[in-house]
């Protein structure tokens, strides 16, 4: 398998389970309050990467992308950290290639990625939305927090649960985490190039180091 740098972003887990055939509405982000950590994009990274496979994949490997806009908060429960909740609202048009690539390829990579496949002027917002979380605490201030969320996009809403192992103080949370998507869940159907020798396999890598700081 061969890999360049794509980005959608610690366990690897593999969402599953019952898609919705609507697309979901917006939801804002709501109103900070005493206990809400909110994520800054500048200080957080996302990724994902893709892989190839066939004749000439040797040749044209996966890519790395990064999403540079996204917003969010993660809340927890006054005197505590359970319950909680997790919410990530990503700008889908802000994914960018990255890595040594020529500017003529990076365009067009992004290009397909963006119109025909995520198709990010008919579905702008990319959302990830965890409830039911479960942690486990590992040291003073160390948690492995298993999430039983959903991601929306492109249409398509999933169940996604994704591991993440969290620092949390008084005025920050730092979570770090990697899951699999499969394209084709969320209607994407993967891409053929170099006249059908090289396929980009259905399956994507994500990961990610989100930092969020306490609202005042």
């Amino acid at each position: 398998m061969h890999y360049r740098t794509f980005i959608l972003p610690v366990v690897l887990v593999v969402c599953a389970a019952g898609a919705s055939a609507s697309a979901p509405s917006a939801q804002p982000i709501p109103h900070a309050k005493s206990l809400d950590y909110l994520l800054d994009s500048r200080e957080s990274r996302m990724e994902m990467r893709t892989a190839t496979e066939g004749v000439m994949s040797g040749f044209a490997p996966g890519y790395t992308f990064v999403f540079y806009a996204f917003e969010g908060f993660i809340r927890l429960a006054p005197g505590g950290v359970t319950p909680a909740e997790f919410v990530m609202v990503t700008k889908a048009d802000s994914i960018r290639v990255v890595g040594r690539i020529r500017e003529s390829e990076k365009a067009m990579v992004e290009g397909i990625l963006k119109n025909e496949m995520m198709e990010t002027a008919r579905y702008p917002e990319i959302v990830y939305r965890g409830t039911n979380i479960a942690l486990e605490k590992t040291g003073p201030a160390t948690y492995r927090a298993t999430i039983d969320g959903t991601m929306s996009q492109h249409g398509v809403t999933r169940r996604c649960p994704i591991v993440v192992d969290a620092v949390v103080t008084d005025t920050h949370v730092r979570m770090r985490g990697s899951f699999t998507i499969l394209q084709s869940d969320y209607g994407m159907r993967p891409k053929r190039l170099a006249g059908g020798l090289v396929r980009v396999k259905d399956r994507v890598f994500l990961s990610f180091d989100l930092v969020a700081a306490r609202a005042r």
